[in-house]
């Protein structure tokens, strides 16, 4: 377990209402992540985005695992999680976003410059489901260090939209071209990691997986380089 001397928390979260879609299992997918992080030190809670307001005040990590936000919907409520989201990256704190966030706050082009890429509709796409082995890339990052190929079980998103300053971590082959599945960058002051890994819980299960979450947890909270 990785461990610091100062008490560390975070919040997922977690994908309702206008930031769910039919696909996913946020409440699941969240509950692993929030048990995976108290392993890694953290102690995690769970926030809905349909909360009507959010304060991350005192909170050490972000993560994102929504999804939906390519739907057609009503404008969103002053004092959304949105604003909340891009105000905590804004300000230099480290976010996580996995999966399906990577279509999450659709609406603003400021979560696709937090993220460096997203997913484009009708271009974006993913083969079925299935287990294979993905190819860790990026071996000068301390995410990737030493880091060997590894199986998943899970989606593997394909023709993301990426900025050219992101560090490509974990990439997948499909249609006989390389897709990014991991990436790090930071923004400003801020460390962000997208992690397209974690369609349904059993994702969470996986050895890879899990050791891939604790290097990027450690370097989002800068106890790796």
């Amino acid at each position: 377990m990785s461990t610091d001397q100062n008490p560390r928390t975070a919040v997922v979260l977690t994908g309702v209402g206008r930031y769910a879609d039919p696909w996913h299992d946020f409440a699941g997918t969240s509950a692993e992540i929030v048990k995976r992080l108290g392993e890694l030190g953290l102690s995690a809670t769970i926030s809905g985005t349909d909360e009507a307001t959010f304060s991350f005040d005192d909170v050490s990590l972000l993560v994102v695992d929504a999804g939906g936000g390519s739907t057609p919907a009503p404008d969103l409520a002053e004092g959304h999680a949105r604003e909340a989201v891009l105000g905590f990256a804004r300000a230099g704190r480290p976010v996580l976003a996995t999966h399906a966030a990577s279509n999450t706050f659709f609406e603003t082009p400021e979560w696709a410059e937090v993220l460096g890429g997203r997913w484009v509709p009708g271009i974006s796409m993913h083969p079925p489901l299935d287990t294979t082995v993905v190819r860790v890339t990026g071996a000068d990052h301390p995410i990737a260090a030493g880091l060997g190929d590894f199986e998943v079980t899970d989606e593997r998103y394909s023709y993301l939209e990426t900025a050219p300053d992101v560090t490509v971590l974990v990439t997948h082959t499909h249609d006989e071209q390389d897709h990014p599945l991991v990436w790090a960058r930071e923004h400003g002051d801020a460390r962000v990691v997208y992690d397209a890994f974690g369609h349904d819980p059993r994702a969470y299960a996986q050895a890879g997986r899990i050791e891939l979450l604790r290097r990027e947890v450690d370097w989002l909270l800068r106890r790796t380089g």
